[in-house]
């Protein structure tokens, strides 16, 4: 017969791994076709961008809601038709989904903006934080004029 084990030793404690390495491992996954289950047209340009349902869904209200709303249409092949984002830009959209799928996300100071203003119609506040302090350790005198030209 073995001894009972405490009830400290079968406590579970959280033991992350290298949050760098997951992020390099999972920003494999933005825009890549195999495996995705969803596609969007995005922008202007209608460029077509590969994502998975369940890590949007998981990480974004907005997509959870969209997506248990949405009855996707079948194309010819058999494919879900895409799902069209006419109004935000596809480089705007890669950020977000780097956001999502990383918890990171690459910015510049001519782009900032407009990830800002996705980031609160996503309802993604994490990113939105990063913006904003994107934009507090970006203030110089030309990046001031820049952000209040974009933003106007």
């Amino acid at each position: 017969m073995t001894a009972p084990v405490s009830s400290a030793a079968s406590r579970a404690a959280v033991c992350p791994g290298d949050p760098d390495t997951f992020a390099l491992e999972m920003i494999k996954l933005i825009n890549d076709k195999e495996f995705s289950d969803i596609r969007f047209t995005v922008g202007e340009e209608r460029q077509t961008i590969y994502a998975h349902k369940c890590l949007l869904a998981a990480r974004c209200e907005v997509f959870r809601a969209m997506f248990a709303t949405s009855e996707q249409a079948v194309t010819e092949d058999n494919e879900p038709d895409p799902l069209v984002l006419s109004e935000v830009q596809p480089n705007i959209f890669l950020a977000l989904l780097e956001f999502i799928y990383t918890n990171c996300c690459s910015l510049s100071t001519d782009m900032v903006i407009d990830v800002l203003a996705a980031s609160i119609e996503y309802g993604l506040d994490g990113l939105t934080k990063l913006c904003v302090r994107f934009m507090r350790e970006s203030i110089a005198v030309d990046t001031v004029c820049e952000f209040t030209q974009v933003s106007s």
